[in-house]
């Protein structure tokens, strides 16, 4: 027995309709797409939380000096130290801070008085600085920098291979009149 033509024809068309494995087809496309943007969204999630810890940790330690008066550099240790806490559940050890008092001149400009640090170079006492515009008023003796360097690792390292730097940077005014001092820093 012999099928007509248009029999046939009409067969292979009907083949041409079955969609039964075009999902599985679409989704193989698809899901590596899927998985390196959610992979991507992970790593920038993760940090910029990073991030804004080591905004808030570099704050915490200025905000500790600024409520401060006279300092040793063992009181400034245990300042770095509260700031690895604040970092938590990111590792401390990528971290590295440094806090400086700066006097104020009567140009605006700003002379370093002393300086501190763990895992980034000292200030130079003496040391001129420019500050920001509008930063400091004609009252204002002293200021307080924290600036901090942290290297975030991904997680997963799938999407950014790289360590991504995070710095901090955080001014502070001192709470009381006289000027903040640190014995041995």
């Amino acid at each position: 027995m012999r099928l007509s033509l248009p029999f046939r024809l009409g067969k292979r068309a009907r083949g041409l309709d079955d969609r039964s494995g075009a999902a599985a087809v679409e989704f193989a496309i698809v899901a590596p797409v899927i998985i390196m943007l959610y992979l991507g969204g992970v790593d920038l999630t993760l940090a910029i939380t990073c991030n804004q810890k080591v905004m808030h940790a570099t704050n915490v330690v200025a905000d500790l000096v600024a409520q401060s008066v006279k300092l040793t550099s063992d009181e400034i240790s245990g300042f770095f130290v509260a700031a690895d806490a604040v970092l938590q559940p990111y590792s401390a050890q990528p971290f590295a801070i440094r806090v400086s008092v700066l006097t104020i001149e009567a140009d605006g400009g700003a002379k370093v008085a002393w300086s501190s640090s763990r895992g980034l170079t000292k200030r130079q006492i003496g040391s001129r600085m420019t500050l920001p515009a509008g930063l400091t008023t004609q009252e204002q003796k002293s200021l307080i920098i924290a600036e901090s360097n942290y290297s975030y690792a991904p997680l997963t390292g799938f999407v950014v291979t790289k360590s991504i730097g995070l710095t901090g940077q955080v001014y502070a005014r001192p709470r009381g009149r006289t000027a903040i001092t640190c014995a041995n820093c």
